[in-house]
């Protein structure tokens, strides 16, 4: 993640969680804490991104926040318990997927063009079903 692609504001914010020592219990915690922290200006950004494209890009930098700011390398972590994960790598993986998509839902608003073609599609297999 480059200071071009998110502010400083935000920077400081992803910093003070992780000095606090808090630690998510789950998945969906550890989704929330980064969806609010970095917000659909952020998400706007990533969100034409293909996920896996998200996940490489950011793997060194918001990825390794998330093995050192929330406790992946521990082994007592909830978080790789839950995911049944080896690695503190795969188990960051998942959670900047599951960020995506929470991008994607909350922060996508198609175009009026995006729109039509999305129903034109939908119509056409309407067709080919029945």
């Amino acid at each position: 993640m480059s200071l071009e692609e998110i502010n400083s504001s935000t920077i400081v914010k992803l910093m003070e969680y992780c000095r606090d020592d808090r630690v998510p219990k789950g998945v969906d915690e550890a989704v929330d804490i980064l969806f609010r922290i970095l917000g659909c200006e952020f998400g706007r950004k990533v969100i034409h991104m293909h996920p896996l494209v998200f996940s490489a890009k950011y793997h060194f930098t918001l990825g390794l926040y998330i093995r050192n700011c929330f406790g992946l390398w521990r082994k007592d972590s909830k978080i790789m318990r839950e995911l049944n994960a080896l690695m503190a790598d795969e188990a960051s993986g998942i959670i900047m997927d599951s960020l995506w998509y929470r991008f994607r839902r909350e922060c996508y608003k198609p175009s009026d063009h995006e729109k039509i073609q999305l129903k034109k599609t939908i119509y056409i297999h309407e067709e080919y079903i029945d």
